[in-house]
């Protein structure tokens, strides 16, 4: 494990000097909380007083469109080594295609996330002082761990994955449309995973354990029960991918 963290701990560096990332990134976030801002006093009364929906306000722009930024920026990693001519470098110098992979899937993703976190946080901060809600400086992390997060950890893990079997360019864009098809296409209109027990949007979670009124269309019912099932598959899926990973690189390097 200390080898992992020490490969996670130079991928981080690297990754967090990429400019394209903090572009990409602060972009797809930005608008929202710019948005989102500027409308603070327009915000009903019922939701101010429920800090929980409040909260959850405040970390939509990290479920909506950062994720499309995040899964585009990460997919270009194992494919850049190749382009860089580093792949026999860094089969000679790491420990083991495992930890390589263990450790570039852990710096991707705080990568990723550092961005829009650092944005998010003085929006935060802001809104707690000027709605006098100091709750929601712990309420909104919660709500981020239990609706947000997991979804970043599966985006991650198979932004990583597929591009080594699959052109870059060609996953980025069937990547961007699967995301929006995800997370926009209501149920009935197209088939979707939208809504559904599979869900990536955080619903079951926002909905089960934090007392939103639950939509309609949602499908098993958002008990805790199927929140725990939606998020744990999203994890377990997420571990399934940094596998996947791991052997797929341990095969290419023996057909090398």
């Amino acid at each position: 494990m200390y080898e992992a963290l020490a490969v996670a701990r130079y991928e981080y560096r690297m990754q967090i000097r990429r400019w394209g990332l903090w572009l990409g990134l602060l972009l797809s976030t930005g608008l929202f909380y710019w948005f989102l801002v500027v409308g603070l006093d327009t915000i009903p009364p019922q939701v101010l007083s429920n800090p929980w929906d409040f909260g959850a306000n405040l970390i939509l722009p990290l479920i909506l469109l950062a994720p499309v930024a995040a899964g585009i920026l990460v997919a270009d990693r194992f494919p850049r080594d190749r382009q860089l001519r580093m792949n026999e470098l860094l089969e000679s110098s790491q420990p083991s295609a495992r930890i390589f992979v263990l450790g570039r899937y852990i710096a991707s993703l705080l990568a990723v996330l550092t961005p829009p976190l650092l944005l998010a946080l003085p929006v935060i901060i802001y809104a707690a002082v000027r709605f006098s809600l100091p709750e929601l400086l712990w309420k909104t992390p919660v709500i981020f761990l239990a609706a947000a997060l997991p979804s970043w950890l599966f985006i991650v893990a198979w932004s990583l994955t597929i591009p080594l079997v699959m052109p870059l360019r060609l996953y980025q864009v069937l990547y961007s449309g699967f995301w929006l098809w995800a997370i926009a296409v209501p149920r009935g209109r197209l088939p979707t995973i939208n809504e559904s027990i599979v869900d990536i949007g955080g619903k079951y979670a926002s909905y089960a354990f934090f007392g939103f009124e639950r939509p309609p269309n949602l499908n098993p019912p958002a008990t805790a029960g199927w929140a725990i099932f939606n998020i744990s598959l999203e994890v377990g899926l997420a571990v399934v991918g940094v596998a996947a990973t791991g052997l797929v690189k341990r095969w290419q390097e023996q057909r090398q």
